[in-house]
């Protein structure tokens, strides 16, 4: 197995190695099959990046506009409950006999309902009539003035005011009891009293439960919620002693115009989404605020996590196009090692016919050009060979008559010297030498013919020069 991963990473390094030819086809399709790949990609994860980026924005908007809703929605139940807690009492009111009756049924509220702190019924001058703690009010506001003087007493007083609903204040009425709370109140009439002098029903409640309702919102990283009333009071803010402060500003006058639902505001330089929501009891309006730029750093999460998909993507795609142009130069690189063989002179070499069409064609076509070279060489050889037989019998063609008159003048003069044993002997070897040089017609002959070929040769010279 480890001999098979080695053989395995040589083959991919030589084929990256042959990749990286730069004048090489292999090359060339590797290169663009890579780009063409890439281009493909990034397309696509552009295409991705600002459909995410889109859809985040939207889908955090939505969300958040729902969170601010459910919370609004859970914010108008409770003031409805306040509201019908005062319906509840005025009814009481206008049955009761006297005030002590009144604060009885006080108390059985207060049993029933821990988020009520005070429950309290003063007359048009300000006294009190009826309250639901046993404590004694402050003396600086034993004085009818100082009680006329506060905002819930104004806002039930003021019979064109549409504001049932403080804005949250330390409840200061009553000695020790200094909490934060909400004042609803409102004129009700006592016909125990004078018909044509309503009183003024004030109902304070805690306003833990509020603030509680708006911190477990969490809009983002930074995201938050507030409340204001209609005319831009804040009513509830997270931050609100940095508000008091003038540490920190709301961008109260970009919402107040705003309508209900999500909106993209701009404040102090930062891109801001505003879900507002109307709470119909109380005139108030609930605020929800994120910052843009935590869903920007989530977004560039993804847009790096996008960049690394992309460079393992074309990581791969650049090691398939390497096997692939592999592949399809393959049977080309066959082709060439054959060329370089018969270049170095085997001409029986044979290339395989496989790969693509025009790859088939071109090893075809370079078969049929060795065969066609092997006739050719096969026809010169013969073309030659026949030449040099030609010419070698043109020679001996020339050469016989000569050698022939002069051993017969040689046996003539042999004759006429009365050497006849000189005579047989070479008319003996000169029929052998002819007999031999003829050879019934055949081009080859044996080695013990030319031999005694060249033996009757040397006889008849011998005889000639014998002299010499």
């Amino acid at each position: 197995m480890p001999g098979n991963i080695r053989g395995l990473i040589k083959r991919i390094r030589e084929q990256v190695r042959s990749a990286l030819r730069f004048d090489g086809l292999q090359f060339r399709i590797t290169v663009s099959s890579t780009i063409i790949a890439l281009l493909a990609i990034a397309l696509v994860s552009m295409a991705l990046y600002f459909r995410y980026q889109e859809n985040l924005i939207d889908r955090t908007l939505l969300n958040n506009s729902q969170l601010v809703e459910q919370v609004g929605v859970n914010l108008d139940t409770y003031l409805l409950e306040m509201t019908d807690l005062s319906k509840y009492l005025e009814v009481q009111i206008q049955e009761s006999k006297n005030s002590a009756e009144l604060e009885r049924t006080f108390a059985v509220v207060s049993g029933m309902r821990e988020d009520v702190v005070t429950m309290a019924v003063f007359d048009q001058s300000g006294d009190l009539l009826a309250s639901s703690t046993e404590r004694q009010l402050k003396p600086q506001l034993l004085e009818g003035e100082a009680i006329q003087s506060q905002d819930w007493f104004a806002l039930a007083a003021d019979k064109e005011s549409s504001r049932p609903f403080s804005v949250p204040h330390v409840q200061n009425l009553f000695f020790n009891n200094y909490r934060w709370v909400i004042s609803h109140s409102r004129a009700v009439r006592w016909d125990l009293l004078d018909p044509d002098e309503p009183v003024i029903l004030l109902v304070d409640v805690n306003f833990r439960l509020i603030e509680q309702l708006c911190s477990q919102v969490q809009l983002g990283r930074r995201g938050y919620v507030f409340i204001m009333d209609s005319n831009g009071d804040i009513v509830y803010h997270p931050q609100q002693q940095m508000l008091y402060l003038g540490v920190k500003q709301e961008a109260v006058a970009e919402v107040m115009p705003l309508s209900d639902g999500s909106h993209q505001i701009e404040y102090n330089g930062q891109d801001l989404s505003a879900s507002i929501y109307s709470l119909g009891e109380s005139g108030w309006r609930l605020v929800g605020i994120s910052y843009l730029d935590d869903i920007v750093t989530a977004v560039d999460d993804m847009r790096t996590l996008i960049l690394i998909l992309v460079l393992l993507g074309t990581l791969l795609v650049f090691l398939i196009s390497v096997q692939l142009a592999a592949f399809m130069t393959r049977p080309l690189q066959r082709l060439q090692r054959r060329m370089k063989e018969v270049e170095a002179g085997a001409l029986n070499t044979v290339a395989e016919e496989g790969g693509a069409y025009e790859i088939k064609q071109l090893a075809g076509s370079f078969n049929t050009m060795i065969s066609q070279l092997q006739q050719l060489m096969n026809q010169i050889i013969d073309d030659h060979t026949k030449l040099r037989k030609s010419e070698m019998k043109a020679l001996q063609a020339q050469i016989n008559p000569h050698f022939l008159y002069n051993t017969l003048d040689s046996i003539v003069w042999l004759a006429e010297d009365g050497d006849n044993q000189s005579v047989v002997t070479m008319v003996s070897a000169l029929a052998r030498f002819f007999r031999l040089s003829i050879s019934g017609g055949h081009d080859l002959i044996t080695i013990a013919d030319e031999l005694r070929h060249a033996e009757n040769y040397l006889i008849i010279q011998s005889i000639r020069y014998k002299d010499r």
